[in-house]
């Protein structure tokens, strides 16, 4: 560890480190003692998941180190429990503290960038400061690269955040957002990602930090599993997909059968009506699915009468736009072109239900990602 941050000896004192752990092995100590070398102030915090018991050897040396604390769970309870039982010792026992920094202990994080961060955030003591890595090298993992990629896409299409790393286990949070966060649920992966998304509902501000980017032996020291942690971390977009899918088959189903019943009956504009019944069906089913499984918000007249409004402009626009390409396209199939037409509606109506039907606070968002 280079010697130039010797100078600033004290500029950490109230920013404490949290490092979660499971099975860990010398590296972990190794960044302990390069860390406490750099900013002999510094107050760590690490907590052990519920590690083996070979392991003893390295918690006892812990114990040891001047300015480290160690916070011990009986069995593993997840990445996310352990970052819980940090965040309340720390604001239980310390005090006078400005915010947090979490801290992988793998090894992925270097003591230098560390440092980098933490004084980012001492400049910009309002901002969660991200250590976000690149993911263009050759040498990095492919399911690392690829869930990076899947977070951006859904980070940015439905929650409007522009993270390069979303998934990076540095971070440095004011000590303002930390209640919050402790109630959060999720105690594994996902948490971290729950993280983000009441962060950026509190109205923070994100600055991302350019780390370097390491992966030893391929990552195989990582406890992330693919599937399970997976499926944890995008269960609210799986939320928003699945509310989405049971209204679509409930509107295509409706509409289909009413207008074959209308047309049959030679009933005028069959395809009008057969919109706005199938769109009051699929509506009523979308509205009570998205309030309690996907926004979960509590219901209020104020927002029934937002929503309704929502699905009057949207139904009346899908009904006269199926009406009219229908008469006027060589394209004789009025489900095909309702189809169309409802997918690109349904995006705008969702970004409108998320940031005002739904959104309880409805204040305007002003967040900046630098």
């Amino acid at each position: 560890m280079k010697n130039k941050s010797k100078g600033n000896q004290q500029i950490f004192k109230d920013l404490p480190i949290v490092i979660p752990a499971l099975n860990p092995d010398s590296k972990l100590l190794n960044l302990i003692y390069s860390l406490l070398n750099a900013q002999s102030e510094l107050s760590i915090i690490v907590v052990d998941d519920g590690s083996n018991i070979v392991n003893e050897f390295i918690w006892d040396e812990i114990k040891s180190i001047d300015r480290c604390t160690l916070l011990r769970h009986s069995t593993n309870l997840g990445k996310g429990a352990a970052l819980k039982t940090g965040f309340q010792y720390i604001l239980t026992q310390l005090n006078e503290i400005s915010g947090i920094a979490t801290v992988d202990a793998d090894g992925q994080h270097s003591p230098e960038d560390i440092i980098a961060c933490m004084t980012a955030f001492k400049e910009n003591p309002s901002h969660i400061i991200m250590g976000s890595r690149s993911f263009k090298q050759s040498n990095i993992p492919l399911r690392s690269k690829f869930g990076n990629q899947l977070t951006y896409f859904f980070l940015k299409a439905i929650h409007h955040i522009r993270l390069s790393d979303s998934q990076t286990g540095l971070r440095v949070i004011p000590s303002s957002a930390i209640p919050t966060l402790l109630s959060l649920p999720g105690d594994r992966y996902e948490y971290e990602m729950n993280m983000l998304l009441s962060l950026h509902k509190q109205h923070y501000y994100f600055k991302e930090v350019k780390i370097e980017t390491i992966y030893l032996n391929d990552n195989q020291s990582s406890h992330f599993n693919p599937l399970l942690d997976s499926i944890r971390i995008y269960a609210v977009f799986f939320k928003y997909g699945f509310s989405s899918f049971v209204s679509f088959i409930v509107d295509i189903v409706v509409f289909y059968c009413l207008f074959h019943i209308l047309n049959s009956g030679m009933i005028p504009s069959a395809i009008f009506i057969a919109t706005v019944g199938a769109r009051i069906l699929s509506s009523l089913t979308n509205y009570f699915t998205n309030q309690l499984l996907v926004f979960k918000s509590a219901y209020t007249r104020s927002t029934l009468i937002k929503y309704f409004a929502l699905v009057l402009l949207q139904m009346s626009a899908s009904g006269l736009l199926v009406q009219l390409i229908t008469e006027r396209s060589p394209i004789n199939s009025p489900l095909f072109i309702k189809l169309m037409i409802d997918l690109t509606l349904f995006i705008i109506s969702f970004q409108i239900q998320k940031n005002w039907i739904f959104n309880q606070s409805n204040k305007e968002r002003n967040l900046h990602f630098e």
